[in-house]
């Protein structure tokens, strides 16, 4: 009896518990007249070596995704970081299932740009047998070229003509943020994570605290995807190759959105993308795995669709499940999904975290996995004249969309209207449309930390989340971030991504220092005695190689010391704070270069005193061709430093003397440490991270005028799983 009675109440635990949400098509989106049928032909290149042409350089064609507007398109190699490195796919057959490896279906995506356009402009896609589909983004328009198949019936179009459907949508806040990116910013960011919990907040309860302790690598939801019959044949008229190129385009894009949102707004980007895991593609609807409901010209009712996805085995392997289809649903519904709700206590009864990501079988449907979504590329025939597909630009919306349910995202009020999850597609082309809201972010957060637990680590650098990481010297976002607020930082997927776009005449990034300027270009700072002129220049040197770095620095292996210590042969360290704080006139906190000496570190003017002082000759210690350092004779030394001359203590006629530079400056003045400009401080010379130097961009991201909410209190996800295994083990007691 007592084990009834728990039975019956873990089943009121899920009452009423399970939310589907659906992301349903704007009336300006149904009927979209404003399209052209196109060539987007590659004729010079050989479609047996294309992919080698890529992997080796960059190639150019020509395109008109307007009958009087042709570009001339720049090509390269893309690289996608969403599939695991031992994905196949599964072909679920009549006679069963059979295994191709994805190097047999050869994707080949493509980014780049158009020449002789006005502005910024950026151009991404897919290449498949010689034709181009994908995206081209002008400084007015974006221009969306998809594959005509889905568009129109076979025998309605020339085929060997036209190949493409190109859809135009105008840019209504095109070039509105750059000045974002020019302007000086005045509100540095200060949050270290190693600061959180200073104010005395508990890491153990404080959910800031255990989301930034979850986030300290990156993390990856693992997906299964399925693409049915219906997508398959309706869409890609069989072809398997453009079906899961098409849709790792979409899920490729999403990943990047996800990475590059800073969910807990610390102004870093969370990185949290998608890896696929498993991939399938139902070529019959006779195949003896085949749980999704056969194909109707009728709409179907989106949550039957979904509730028949619940039943695959294999969600227990991944964090998400997401279904690919051309079955129309009703009420004009493009995607449908579980949305991750939160624990709660509701009249007493308390009721666990259900839905979403990491989701596992229930207690009253031991088969049923809540952690999935589906997608819908068409629909309802008296709607949309085009043949009925949804446009390309709704797909990739759809798809972020739904994975933000999953997330534990609900639909935006009409105080965030316009962003990513509205409950219908929005009218306007606007990049806020790709952008989570401060009303989602919140959710997420709790999501992740109540239920986020299957989330895996993903520790490789990410061109494209916004996180400057090894090997980067900038890392702008997404392409649309890139476009619109950073022009100086190439954008994931071209040659050299993520680097400084020195082609453009760029000399460096804000995200690497103090020396860089909001434009770009290096910073005049002469007459405080430092010269920005290359401080890019990063350590190690090439094997057997003497090599400067930084500012006014030497490399010595692989870390960056100042002149001061390496014309003796020292290395440099930080400043011990008592050394900061005591000089002769006791009026001022100064701060200067401090060198490893005989297991001290001491200031550099401390270390040649100390040498002086024994009457021992300065000149020994110094590498052979010392030459002192020389400024300009406009720059006033005496407000960053002092020349001092030295002399052999033989004196006599063979007495040499040297002159040397020692700096000094007093608080709020440049200081430079290890080859970085940074502020002098009390503590001493304060180098920014990233997340001070570079809150333009971060800031522009966030709505304006936002403000950072608290995230609630919540039980965490183990707790969840102890209940839910003790449950199972009671469930299977009764039943025995």
């Amino acid at each position: 009896m007592l084990v009834l009675k728990f039975f019956l109440f873990i089943s009121s635990i899920l009452t009423n518990r399970v939310v589907i949400a659906c992301f349903k098509i704007n009336q300006a989106d149904l009927f979209s007249e404003n399209y052209v049928i196109s060539s987007s032909k590659i004729p010079t290149i050989d479609l047996a070596t294309i992919g080698d042409t890529l992997r080796s350089g960059t190639f150019t064609f020509g395109v008109c995704p307007e009958e009087v507007v042709c570009l001339e398109v720049h090509l390269g190699m893309k690289k996608i970081s969403i599939l695991d490195q031992d994905l196949h796919i599964d072909l679920f057959s009549k006679a069963g299932t059979n295994k191709l490896r994805l190097d047999k279906v050869k994707p080949i995506f493509v980014e780049g740009y158009a020449h002789g356009l006005d502005g910024e402009n950026h151009v991404f896609g897919y290449i498949e047998d010689n034709f181009f589909y994908g995206q081209i983004m002008t400084s007015d328009n974006i221009y969306y070229i998809d594959d005509i198949r889905g568009y129109f019936p076979r025998e309605s179009i020339n085929m060997s003509r036209y190949n493409a459907v190109v859809f135009k949508r105008k840019r209504y806040n095109a070039g509105t943020n750059e000045k974002l990116f020019l302007k000086e910013t005045k509100n540095i960011v200060r949050r270290f994570a190693g600061d959180w919990s200073e104010d005395g907040s508990n890491p153990y309860i404080d959910p800031d605290v255990r989301y930034m302790e979850f986030l300290k690598t990156g993390k990856v939801c693992t997906l299964f995807v399925l693409m049915d019959k219906s997508f398959l044949n309706i869409l890609h008229d069989d072809d398997i190759k453009s079906a899961v190129t098409n849709i790792l385009q979409n899920i490729d894009q999403v990943d990047s959105i996800f990475r590059s949102t800073d969910f807990n707004n610390d102004g870093v980007p969370d990185n949290i993308g998608f890896k696929v895991k498993h991939l399938a593609v139902l070529v019959s609807e006779d195949s003896p795995v085949n749980l999704i409901p056969p194909y109707t010209n009728i709409p179907m009712a989106g949550p039957d669709y979904l509730i028949r996805f619940t039943n695959y085995e294999i969600l227990r392997d991944v964090c998400l499940g997401v279904a690919f289809t051309a079955q129309s649903f009703q009420n004009n519904t493009l995607g449908v999904s579980y949305t991750a709700l939160k624990p709660v206590f509701y009249h007493n009864v308390f009721k666990l975290p259900v839905g979403g990501i990491c989701d596992r079988p229930t207690f009253t449907d031991a088969d049923a996995h809540l952690n999935v979504l589906v997608i819908s590329s068409r629909l309802p025939n008296d709607t949309f004249i085009t043949g009925k597909t949804v446009h390309p630009r709704l797909s990739t919306l759809s798809l972020a969309h739904e994975l933000g349910h999953s997330f534990g995202a609900p639909h935006d009020t009409q105080e965030c209207k316009g962003y990513l999850m509205g409950s219908h597609t929005p009218e306007k082309e606007e990049r806020k449309n790709y952008i989570f809201s401060e009303c989602s972010k919140p959710h997420i957060v709790q999501t992740i930390l109540n239920q986020g637990y299957c989330l895996e680590d993903s520790e490789e650098a990410f061109c494209g989340n916004g996180i400057v990481e090894q090997g980067e010297t900038c890392d702008c976002g997404t392409w649309r971030d890139c476009a619109e607020l950073d022009v100086c930082c190439i954008p994931r997927g071209e040659k050299h991504q993520c680097q400084v776009n020195w082609l453009k005449q760029y000399q460096c990034h804000p995200s690497q220092g103090l020396c860089c300027t909001q434009r770009c270009v290096y910073k005049d700072l002469i007459q405080y005695g430092v010269n920005c002129k290359r401080f890019e220049k990063a350590c190690p040197c090439p094997p057997g190689e003497k090599c400067t770095c930084g500012v006014d620095s030497e490399c010595i292996d692989d870390t960056c010391h100042s002149l001061e210590c390496t014309r003796m042969n020292l290395e440099e360290c930080k400043c011990p704070y008592t050394d900061v704080n005591t000089n002769e006139d006791n009026k001022f906190s100064k701060c200067h270069t401090c060198c490893s000496f005989e297991g001290n570190c001491e200031s550099s003017s401390t270390v040649v005193h100390t040498i002086v002082s024994r009457k021992e000759d300065i000149t020994a210690y110094l590498k052979q061709n010392y030459t002192f350092k020389k400024f300009p004779r406009s720059v006033r030394i005496k407000k960053f430093g002092h020349y001092k001359e030295f002399c052999n203590q033989a004196g006599g006629i063979n007495s040499s003397c040297t002159l040397l530079f020692f700096r000094e400056v007093i608080e709020k003045d440049y200081c430079i440490l290890f080859g970085k400009v940074g502020t002098c401080r009390k503590s001493g010379c304060d180098v920014p991270g990233i997340r001070q130097i570079y809150p333009v961009i971060i800031k522009a991201r966030s709505i304006s005028g936002s403000t950072n909410r608290s995230v609630e209190f919540s039980i965490t996800s183990y707790i969840f799983l102890l209940l839910g295994t003790t449950c199972q083990i009671i469930l299977d007691l009764y039943q025995k």
